[in-house]
Parts: structure tokens; C-alpha cells; sequence
């Protein structure tokens, strides 16, 4: 029996449902098309990003760096900024000479960066082509000549008392260390266009953003050191006999925490306290905290040295060749060296390298909130690589590395010295004030200080 032709309703609901099946077709056709597209262009925005900030590609020349505004002194006036940071100064002095009263060797060194190992350094410039030329002054010229050059690691503290001595006869690094320790790297660069010094952590935002939070810090360890040595014995250290304080913070960062604030109740210039005792303490107490924080940071997990960049978190000025004034950061990116595992402790991980390589990298002031100059914050802009640099580290332990080692000891990192054309801004302008009036003892001769080396001049 034939089937039965469709009535008319049953006709126009299939003409109907057909008409809403391709209308709903074109629809899902053209949001997977623009899907489609959209996704393209997010990996080619996101391909050309990563290409500028690893390679310093196309996409990087659409970013302007704009001129910066004028310096922002603490206190007002460049005065009164000096006379801020003679203060922290003194500080400084104070503690490299008690440091040296519990040194094994009795030598007054540095407050900070006290340990560390240096090695002949090859600085490549490249050719960027998204660097626009009035930018190309300094270490960023990749016509750069580099004469000589050295690089040293080291560990942020100073607390290298009641060293041991290991199997090969030399002192252990940092034995009674204060929670996570940051790495720190000095570069000095001997130019055709001047000597060029670069210091850097691997913390992208320093821990302390005022000089005086940095000598509270040494204080506070200062106190624990003091602390320790009373407590020395011929088999070590009988450590319940140290105060509930000093216990405290040996056994975690937070316990760390009233040691410091006291510090910086102490040593916070009258200007810039609170305007009554409470919120002081709590101002001090709350501030003692977030330093901690990111002092163990960035140590935290253990990295290995393939996994360790460095970075200056103050920024420095460029002196356009246009006639402005810019701003800039630099950033060490670690080419990762394999086979190795992670250690936990960058300065034993030299040894098991012959060379170690990173591209230097550095990024452009922008505007105030994003990119500011006095206040530390991590910029967000666009990096650009201007140079790779490799570091002989094969020679650890040599006869040739021990040399390099007590020359570089001789000689003072400073952000005042810079190629022509760059100059240190915001804390790196006022550090460079800590380095002129710290005056330190070595080896029996007076020489103008700095919280990370002492002295001047170029290692040839």
C-alpha cells in the first residue's frame, strides 16, 4: 500500500525544521570559522610575543619607550636624600666591623654578598634590530668592544661565621644560614666606552625597598650571628642555650619576624614613622613580614642554576641619542645547561659546568603605574635581548680561579659605574651614596665601601 502524501501543516513543519537546521548550520559554521580565526590570531599575538621576548622579533618595535619624568628624592631635595642615605651609611660600617669580630679570619669584608666565586666572563652584543638606534647607548650598543671582564656569584648573606672546612681544605659556605638565601651576580664590563658594572639577584622585585630596610636585615642577622657565637662550643653549637628569639628565627623565616621589625623600628628615619607609637609598631611588625616573604621567596623551591635568572630590579637611565632621557631594567635569562640536577645551591653547581651561558635581556620605561622609577614593582613591558654572555666557570678551584677570586675581593661594585650614556635611577641612584660613605677596613688600608664589594677599578 502506498504511503500517504503530507498534509499541508506537516509539510511546512518539515519545511520549517529544515530551514532552522541550515539557518543553525550557518550559525555554527560561522562561530567555528570565527573561532578559528580568533585562535589563529592569538597564537600569532602570542608566537610574536614570545619571539620578542626571546629573541627580540617585529612585534617588540610596536612598544615606544617614552622619556622618563625627573628624579623623586627622598626627602625632597637631592640633599636631603644624601643625608638620608649617610645615615644608613654609618649602619653599614658599623656592622662590617662587628662581622669581622666573628669572622674566622678577622677581616673586615662585606656586609652582604660576603661569599662568592668569580670567573672570566665573554660578553657578546647582539644586533637587535627592535631596539630603535637612539636607544643603542651603552651595553645595549650591540658595537659595544669589551676589553676584560669578570663575573662573580654569591650569596646574599653574611653570616658566614663558624664556617667549617670541608674535604678540600676550603671554608663551607653560609653554615648557620637565616632562611632561603637569594644568589646574587656582579658583572664588570671593561669598555671602549667606560667600565660597566652590573649587579642583580634572582629576586625580579628586591626584598628591601628602602636603604634602611637593608641595614635593618643586616642588623637583624648581625644580632642572630652575636648570638651564635656566644653559644660556640669545640663540637659546635649548643643551640638551647640561645634566647627564645634568636631560636626562633633560626628555626623558620616567620620566627625571623620581631627580630627584624626591631631593626626597623630602630633604623626607620624620624620622617618616616608613624604618627604614634602603635601604628608604628604594627606599620614595623606587618612590614618585618612581607620582607621575609620575599626574601625566601625566590629561593623557594630549591632552583637548580639552569633555573636561576638574575635581575636588577632598580631600574637605570639611558641617555637617548635624541636628546631624552629614558629608563631601563636588565635581566640575565639562563641558557639551560643539561645533566645536571637541581642542588639547591647555585655556587656548587659551577664546578659541574665548564661554561655557563645567559642572554641578557633589558626592558624600557613606560609610564609611572606600570613602569615606575623610585618604586620597585615588577615591570610588565616587553623584554629585548642585547647581548649573551658566558662565563668560564670550568676553572673552579684552579690555581687560575683562586687568583681571579682575591683580585675581584679587591674590587667594589657600584651602580655609578656605567658605560657613557647610562646612569643609575631610583634605589640604584640612591645605593650609589651607601657605596661613596660606607668606609670600610681591609686588609689594614681605609677604602670607600658598599654593601656588596669594596674598593674600584678594573681586573685586567
Amino acid at each position: 500500500m502506498s504511503a500517504k502524501p503530507p498534509n499541508a501543516v506537516t509539510s511546512r513543519i518539515q519545511t520549517r525544521t529544515q530551514q532552522l537546521e541550515e539557518h543553525v548550520k550557518e550559525k555554527i559554521d560561522a562561530r567555528v570559522n570565527q573561532v578559528k580565526a580568533g585562535i589563529h590570531e592569538v597564537h600569532g599575538h602570542v608566537a610574536a610575543q614570545v619571539d620578542s621576548l626571546l629573541h627580540g622579533g617585529p612585534q617588540a618595535s610596536k612598544l615606544t619607550p617614552r622619556p622618563v619624568p625627573p628624579p623623586q628624592y627622598l626627602g625632597g631635595t637631592q640633599e636631603a636624600e644624601q643625608s638620608l642615605m649617610r645615615q644608613v651609611s654609618k649602619e653599614l660600617a658599623r656592622q662590617q666591623v662587628e662581622l669581622a669580630k666573628l669572622s674566622p679570619t678577622q677581616q673586615v669584608g662585606r656586609t652582604f654578598h660576603r661569599v662568592g666565586q668569580a670567573f672570566p666572563l665573554e660578553w657578546k652584543p647582539v644586533e637587535n634590530p627592535a631596539i630603535p638606534e637612539h636607544l643603542r647607548v651603552g651595553f645595549l650598543d650591540p658595537k659595544l668592544q669589551v676589553k676584560h671582564a669578570f663575573v662573580r656569584f654569591s650569596r646574599a648573606r653574611g653570616d658566614d661565621v663558624g664556617t667549617k672546612t670541608g674535604k678540600d681544605g676550603r671554608p663551607t659556605i653560609n653554615q648557620h644560614g637565616i632562611g632561603s638565601d637569594l644568589n646574587g651576580i656582579f658583572i664588570r664590563l671593561d669598555t671602549d666606552q667606560g667600565v660597566q658594572d652590573l649587579t642583580a639577584t634572582n629576586a625580579k622585585v628586591p626584598f628591601f625597598h628602602q636603604a634602611h630596610e637593608l641595614a635593618a636585615f643586616g642588623g637583624a642577622t648581625l644580632t642572630t650571628l652575636e648570638a651564635l657565637a656566644q653559644v660556640k662550643t669545640d663540637a659546635g653549637y649548643d643551640l638551647t642555650k640561645l634566647p627564645k628569639d634568636i631560636h626562633a628565627a633560626l628555626k623558620d623565616g616567620l620566627g625571623y619576624v620581631p627580630l627584624l621589625a626591631k631593626e626597623l623600628d630602630r633604623l626607620t628615619p624620624p620622617e618616616m614613622k608613624a604618627p604614634n607609637p602603635v601604628q608604628q609598631k604594627v606599620g614595623t611588625e606587618l612590614r618585618a613580614a612581607e620582607m621575609v616573604k620575599d626574601l625566601i621567596g625566590p629561593a623557594l623551591p630549591k632552583h637548580s642554576l639552569a633555573e636561576t635568572g638574575f635581575f636588577s630590579g632598580a631600574p637605570f637611565y639611558l641617555e637617548g641619542k635624541d636628546g631624552n632621557t629614558y629608563g631601563f631594567k636588565f635581566a640575565l635569562r639562563p641558557v639551560l645547561p643539561k645533566g645536571v640536577p637541581c642542588t639547591g645551591d647555585v655556587l656548587e653547581e659551577l664546578g659541574k659546568h665548564e661554561k655557563v651561558q645567559y642572554e641578557v635581556y633589558v626592558q624600557f620605561y613606560h609610564d609611572d603605574e606600570t613602569t615606575p622609577i623610585e618604586e620597585l614593582k615588577d615591570w610588565p613591558t616587553m623584554e629585548f635581548k642585547v647581548a649573551d654572555a658566558v662565563g668560564n666557570t670550568g676553572i673552579l678551584h684552579t690555581p687560575e680561579q683562586d687568583a681571579l677570586n682575591k683580585a675581584v675581593d679587591k674590587e667594589g661594585a657600584n651602580p655609578a659605574n656605567n658605560a657613557k650614556g647610562i646612569a643609575p635611577a631610583g634605589l640604584n641612584r640612591r645605593r650609589v651614596e651607601l657605596y661613596k660613605d660606607d668606609t670600610v677596613r681591609r686588609d689594614g688600608k681605609i677604602k670607600g665601601g658598599c654593601p656588596f664589594l669594596n674598593g674600584g677599578g678594573v681586573v685586567s
